[in-house]
């Protein structure tokens, strides 16, 4: 029995001693001996697998904890802007590296291959590390997203969206906002993590969401990037260049971008309403017929950047012109006429935009963060629309055309500071819009203008527990100043937030979010003149419009496996004097007028599981979610719609090869008093990788489908299915993307543009289409 025991006890030691926990620890330290906050710690083992990973704290520590036998292990310690540190250590024991000194950088980065993508979790963000593999198969910022499948990330690599249940993602590079161009033209080889913050980014507080690329020191003297888009079936695509150079420390780039649409699609709305006069009621079947669609947008950016160690100036200018050109040729029979009409609608809009903005971030002592911002553009944009509706006893036609000019100023200023697990942030945004109108209709003119002021002051604090929690309270002020040249009105609001994300054993993670937003209509919807859509129609802005508010609580739980990821949402959001469409009927023109006003509660639930499995290591992936929603809308009636929706999505990586597909069930939704019915989404697509070119092809909706929308009030109904060719289905696609680097060795650093693009003209496609 005695040897029994012994020999157990003995047993169980080796265990223990196999089993135990490595702790790797140390201080990072720059030149000058200040503390480096953030610097990327990767622990790798002999085969240059990934073993673990972390980030220096605010005070420049890091600990890895890593459970592995006596073995030989590589320490990569990366950091923007300075060279890497590679260390080799024998781990039998706790190990205290000391002080590690990172310098300037003046060489490339060591790569190392990571055989599979590793998620680490720190405070309030997940740290993704993506394999060598993943890298080659991505050609931009927003493919790169989509092949590593982030756990509650929503990635459309062809549409070049990133959002989660919350909303729209904002994506960074390197902590500064990025513009859809930068992440365009991102090299993916040149991403060392990604860090998403799934609830909340302190230098980011009006986020809901973020994903921040931390690129490698990449040093080329210049490089070359061109993309070319195009359907297979039809004339309609994009394409653009870019181009950086730099000298010393001054950067200089240029990008230009064109997108055209030169096709006919053989179908288009279909279109049932009722209308209902004192006297009868009119039904009304509207039927498109095969019509040209003509459209060319061209833009160009130039971008000037200098930077040292703390400080950043960047200058940014942007031009874009813009066309399109439709001749919509429809049939339309009335209940009440024997003979079918033919109607011919012809719209053309013309936009141009000038823009600037300048920057200046400052990293100053004791960790602290100062950014400014200015941003200017002015937007010319003009809309004429020809409406001719014949039979063979009569003709109805009418021309109209809108002029508008455009102003928008935006200076931005945001502080934060660092103390140890505290971080407090002050956010001031003021935002100054003008819109002067003119519409034109039957030789009369119309003037109108709207001036927006805004003033967002956001201030919040931050706690983290180290591996415990993060907690962050969020307090927002918005001062707000309409003016339409008749009244004025001044308002103001208040919106408190708190996020709450636990971190418990064995990659278990919750997060908690208490919200309260402040919504402004839009400026189009605030415009007061009156269009005539059709001989029974028209429609009329509002200038009193009240802004809408909302408050949210969401609950979202995620663990980790080996062989993949489980994750649950749960959100309840009540939103109060949301915006509808009312159409009533005017008994003096004898018209059925469309307005928009403030209505109740918009209730929405939401409630699903997704689970992600790792099925072939590195090479096959499956991505499956279920859904429950429930949105009740309260205006002058109750809307109620249910959904029960599934998604599947399957990525499959081999050397130079890559395919995906991604099923969709139909999703519907309440929006401005009418519900909109999305049909089944199927996305196809394979890719394949040579040296600097990347070809990719692949289909979306291959079928014909449409987006229906259903709006009923007493007097007046109307049911339109709009089946969009070439944008919702039959597409079929061809993607080339080439990159070129020559020259001196550089890192390069995107400058952050926006959009910029802006109008307050009521258009007659307003009416009925939920945006």
């Amino acid at each position: 029995m005695l040897r029994f025991i012994s020999v157990f006890l003995i047993c169980m030691i080796t265990n223990c001693i196999h089993a135990q926990t490595i702790r790797i620890q140390g201080r990072i330290l720059d030149e000058h001996n200040e503390l480096i906050s953030s610097a990327a710690i990767q622990c790798y083992g002999e085969n240059k697998s990934f073993l673990g990973g972390t980030i220096s704290g605010t005070d420049g520590k890091f600990i890895i904890k890593q459970a592995v036998s006596n073995q030989q292990c590589k320490l990569l310690i990366t950091y923007i802007g300075y060279q890497s540190y590679e260390m080799n250590l024998q781990l039998a024991d706790d190990v205290n590296v000391g002080d590690i000194i990172l310098k300037s950088a003046s060489q490339l980065l060591d790569e190392v291959a990571v055989t599979a993508n590793q998620a680490v979790r720190k405070d309030n963000k997940l740290m993704v590390f993506p394999s060598k593999s993943q890298k080659h198969h991505a050609y931009d910022g927003y493919s790169a997203l989509s092949v590593l499948m982030i756990p509650n990330l929503n990635v459309d690599p062809f549409n070049k969206t990133v959002s989660t249940r919350q909303g729209n993602t904002l994506l960074c590079i390197n902590g500064r906002e990025a513009s859809m161009d930068e992440i365009k033209t991102l090299d993916p080889k040149d991403i060392l993590r990604v860090d998403f913050y799934e609830s909340h980014h302190p230098e980011h507080p009006a986020a809901t969401s973020v994903i921040d690329y931390i690129l490698t020191v990449h040093n080329y003297g210049a490089t070359i990037v061109g993309n070319l888009n195009q359907r297979l079936n039809y004339v309609k695509g994009n394409g653009g260049v870019s181009a950086k150079v730099y000298h010393k420390k001054s950067e200089f780039s240029f990008y230009v971008n064109g997108n055209y649409d030169h096709y006919t699609p053989d179908r288009g709305e279909e279109t049932d309403i009722r209308f209902g006069f004192p006297d009868e009621v009119v039904v009304r079947t509207t039927r498109t017929l095969p019509s040209p669609i003509h459209g060319n947008t061209f833009n160009t950016t130039l971008s000037y950047l200098f930077q040292d160690a703390n400080n950043q100036l960047a200058i940014s200018a942007k031009l874009e012109k813009g066309n399109s050109k439709n001749n919509h040729k429809k049939t339309e029979l009335y209940s009440n006429h024997s003979v079918d009409e033919s109607v011919t609608e012809k719209t053309r809009s013309e936009d141009a935009l000038s823009a600037f903005q300048i920057s200046y971030n400052r990293r100053m002592k004791h960790m602290q963060i100062l950014r400014v911002k200015l941003f200017g553009s002015y937007n010319k944009n003009a809309y004429n629309r020809f409406y001719q509706s014949l039979n063979v006893s009569s003709a109805n036609s009418f021309l109209s055309d809108t002029r508008e000019h455009f102003y928008y100023l935006n200076p931005r200023l945001l502080y934060v500071k660092t103390i140890k697990q505290h971080s407090v942030f002050l956010d001031i945004n003021y935002s100054r819009k003008q819109t002067d109108n003119t519409y034109y209709y039957q030789d009369q003119a119309t003037k109108s203008k709207l001036k927006d002021e805004q003033t967002n002051i956001m201030a919040g604090y931050n706690v983290r527990i180290k591996k415990v929690a993060s907690i962050t309270l969020q307090w927002a002020d918005k001062l707000v100043a309409i003016d339409n040249g008749e009244n004025s009105l001044f308002k103001h609001y208040f919106a408190p937030s708190t996020f709450l994300n636990l971190y418990l054993p064995k990659q278990n993670t919750v997060n908690i979010q208490f919200g309260s937003g402040i919504f402004d209509p839009e400026m189009r919807y605030q415009n007061n003149t009156e269009q005539i859509i059709d001989r029974y129609q028209i429609l009329k802005g509002n200038p009193n419009l009240k802004t809408s508010y909302s408050w949210d609580a969401s609950l979202t739980y995620t663990k980790g496996f080996q062989w993949g990821a489980l994750s649950y949402f749960f959100k309840y959001r009540q939103d109060g004097k949301r915006i509808y469409e009312q159409v009533d009927y005017d008994p003096e023109r004898e018209l059925f007028v469309h307005n928009y006003l403030n209505g109740g509660n918009h209730i929405q639930i939401i409630s699903d599981v997704e689970a992600q499995f790792k099925l072939i290591p590195d090479k096959l992936k499956w991505m499956v979610t279920a859904e429950y929603g429930c949105d009740t809308e309260y205006d002058w009636r109750k809307i109620r719609k249910e959904n029960f929706i599934v998604q599947t999505k399957f990525l499959f990586t081999h050397k130079n090869m890559m395919a995906s597909a991604e099923l969709t069930t139909p999703v519907s939704y309440v929006a401005r008093g009418s519900v909109f019915t999305v049909p089944v989404s199927l996305k196809i697509n394979v890719g394949y990788t040579l040296n600097c070119w990347h070809f990719e092809a692949g289909t979306q909706n291959p079928f014909s489908c449409a987006i229906k929308s259903e709006y009923y009030n007493d007097r007046y109904s109307k049911v339109t299915c709009n089946y969009q060719p070439g944008v919702l289905n039959h597409i079929f696609y061809i993607n080339i993307n080439y990159r070129f680097n020559m020259g001196k060795k550089h890192q390069f650093k995107e400058v952050e543009m926006e959009n910029g693009k802006h109008s307050g003209i009521l258009k007659v496609n307003d009416s009925l289409n939920g945006k």
